[in-house]
């Protein structure tokens, strides 16, 4: 006698494509089924998102225009875990490094040299234009971002670590 094969069980498949100009299908699903970035988690536990970022993703999903890659966490996996001694501990732990990190002085640096690239043209054809400002003054606040004043009144901000952004002060480059 044959045996026969069962077909495999599988989950239910979502259309793929975008949903609008924001997230992909699937994100809207995994976000009906609990599934959610971290600052939405971190929002609905009432947690910081740095302690949501420690934890394990479930999966990950393309998000905006640019089909960017977003990691979605498991809101009951990480509520169970919240409830566990070392998930408080693990929150604690976050909540101490962020009370330090807002007690640091910040750093102003005046009189700097500062470079920076700014981009023009369109998304098929950018063009980086560099820019040079002198006597600017840099802020840094502890954070991912300096915030830079020119001397024409002019602020904006830029990431540390941002490709081409460079600050110099009496000849010598700072390193943040």
């Amino acid at each position: 006698m044959l045996a026969l094969k069962r077909p495999k069980q599988t989950k239910p498949h979502t259309m793929a494509g975008y949903s609008g100009f924001s997230k992909s299908n699937n994100a809207v699903a995994a976000e009906a089924s609990g599934r959610h970035p971290a600052t939405a988690t971190a929002r609905l536990l009432g947690v910081p998102v740095a302690w949501v970022k420690l934890q394990r993703t479930t999966e990950w999903h393309h998000t905006s225009s640019w089909y960017n890659s977003t990691d979605y966490y498991d809101l009951e996996q990480l509520a169970e875990h919240l409830a566990t001694e070392e998930g408080q501990e693990q929150l604690a732990q976050v909540k101490a490094e962020a009370a330090v990190q807002k007690k640091k002085p910040e750093t102003v640096i005046a009189g700097a040299i500062v470079l920076w690239l700014e981009w023009t043209g369109t998304r098929n054809h950018p063009r980086a234009m560099e820019r040079r400002a002198e006597n600017a003054t840099v802020t840094d606040r502890g954070g991912k971002f300096v915030e830079i004043s020119l001397p024409d009144g002019t602020t904006f901000k830029k990431g540390k670590t941002t490709n081409g952004f460079r600050v110099f002060k009496a000849g010598k480059e700072i390193l943040f």
